[in-house]
């Protein structure tokens, strides 16, 4: 779609700043991993026009912790993979923070669905499956587009 439209578009896989980065550490997105991962990708991050975060949402903490940062850019977070997943170890316990429920992060998602993060900022749900798990009581997040 991008080239078809005349657009540069650049994939990056998350740096989940975890060392080593066993692959999971990366949707497990807390308030100081964000600001450690804005740290570190942030200036380069500020030179796009379009940043579309998906899969595991999560990772949008990054860039809804610090949208004041984007100035005139966009922002899609594309929920396709619910508002909170995280990675369990094999005995089921979680292994890295946040521990769900997460209030900060919900509160995050739901001024965003809200606009309260400005009128450059969509929250977008894969599938009513997402819109129905993120407006749960625990969560409420309405997401609708």
């Amino acid at each position: 779609v991008g080239e078809r439209l005349g657009l540069t578009v650049e994939f990056e896989v998350f740096p989940s700043g975890s060392s080593p980065d066993d692959g999971c550490s990366k949707f497990n997105v807390d308030a100081e991993t964000a600001a450690r991962v804005w740290a570190a990708n942030g200036a380069r991050w500020r030179e796009y026009d379009v940043i579309i975060t998906s899969d595991t949402a999560p990772i949008a903490r990054t860039f809804l912790e610090h949208g004041r940062l984007l100035g005139h850019q966009k922002l899609i977070v594309w929920i396709c993979n619910r508002i909170d997943y995280r990675c369990d170890g094999p005995d089921g316990a979680p292994r890295f923070q946040p521990h769900y429920p997460d209030p900060a992060l919900y509160s995050l998602f739901r001024r965003a669905s809200q606009g309260g993060l400005g009128p450059n900022v969509r929250v977008v749900p894969y599938n009513q499956f997402e819109v129905r798990y993120a407006g749960a009581v625990e969560r409420g997040v309405h997401v609708t587009e």
